[in-house]
């Protein structure tokens, strides 16, 4: 209620924004080097992640998710909608050998659940 044209943001903010999302750096260097440029064994050789897995991706998903919400909030007047959401069957054009029938059904409670979590990621501007 009370801002002025002087108003600026702390410069500390950026500096904690960005240090939460240092995780991608790394992750962007292990899909440029072992997806989009994999070139050969030769040149992935010594650039792996380590200890990367499933769990570290969620995580960094999380991170990302959070402070997407968080900026969008303070600079763009959004609620906080952060990432794009897929919306559709998921599914579609799924079939043998990646996933059997019979395990659509658990696979799309998973995805639920998934999508649930993901939902409920958010931080304040004291958790940044």
């Amino acid at each position: 209620m009370a801002r002025s044209p002087d108003d600026l943001v702390d410069p500390a903010i950026f500096t904690r924004i960005e240090a939460r999302l240092a995780a991608l750096d790394g992750i962007a260097v292990h899909v440029s080097t072992h997806v989009a440029h994999a070139g050969n064994k030769e040149s992935r050789l010594n650039k792996l992640l380590d200890d990367f897995d499933v769990r570290d991706a969620q995580k960094t998903l999380k991170q990302l998710k959070e402070v997407a919400d968080l900026t969008g909030v303070w600079f763009a007047n959004e609620g906080g909608t952060g990432l794009t959401t897929y919306i559709g069957d998921q599914f579609q054009g799924l079939d043998q050998p990646v996933v059997q029938k019979a395990d659509i059904t658990d696979l799309a409670e998973q995805w639920r659940v998934i999508d649930r979590e993901v939902a409920n990621w958010s931080i304040d501007p004291a958790g940044l």
